[in-house]
């Protein structure tokens, strides 16, 4: 990934997949995009931009 960081709470995990390269697995079809995943269970989600990553990262916080 060209750009990855944990969160400062260390419960996510959030990264820029730049190319195909950048990642385990296959996403057909490709184009480049933000993952994050939430360490307490794996579960993770793809998104267009970094904003959205951390709206999805607000409702886990407002879930727990």
């Amino acid at each position: 990934m060209s750009k990855s960081y944990t969160t400062k709470c260390g419960r996510f995990d959030v990264g820029y997949i730049a190319t195909p390269d950048d990642m385990a697995g296959k996403l057909e079809p490709f184009s480049p995009c933000w993952n994050v995943q939430y360490l307490g269970d794996g579960t993770q989600e793809f998104f267009d931009t970094e904003e959205e990553c951390k709206a999805w990262i607000k409702e886990w916080d407002e879930i727990g």
